[in-house]
C-alpha cells in the first residue's frame, strides 16, 4: 500500500501544489501531474526497496528511525529535483545583434 496508493496520492499532491504555489494555473498543474508522476513513481520504486533492504538487513532496530529520516531527506531532494520545471522559459533570452 505504501509504495502504490499512498505514494501516488502524496506525489500528485506535491506536484500539483508545487505548481500552484509557484503561480501556475490549476490546468497546468494537472498536466504536470500527468507528465511527471510516472517518472517520480518509477524512481521511488527503484529507491525505496533498496532503502528498506538496508533498513531491515543492516541497521540495528534502535537506529532505524534516524536512518529512515536521513534517507527521507535525500528522497525529498530527489523528489524536488524531479518535479522542478526543466523547460523553464523565465530566463532572459540572449540578445542577438
Amino acid at each position: 500500500m505504501d509504495q502504490s496508493i499512498y505514494i501516488s496520492v502524496k506525489t500528485a499532491a506535491y506536484i500539483g501544489l508545487s505548481n500552484v504555489l509557484a503561480g501556475e494555473t490549476k490546468e497546468y498543474a494537472g498536466e504536470e501531474i500527468k507528465t511527471r508522476l510516472p517518472t517520480v513513481l518509477f524512481t521511488a520504486w527503484r529507491f525505496w526497496p533498496i532503502v528498506h533492504v538496508v533498513t531491515y538487513g543492516l541497521i540495528p532496530a534502535r537506529h532505524r528511525v534516524l536512518w529512515v529520516n536521513c534517507v527521507d531527506l535525500v528522497w525529498s531532494s530527489i523528489l524536488a529535483a524531479l518535479v522542478v520545471n526543466k523547460d523553464d522559459d523565465t530566463e532572459p533570452q540572449a540578445q542577438q545583434t
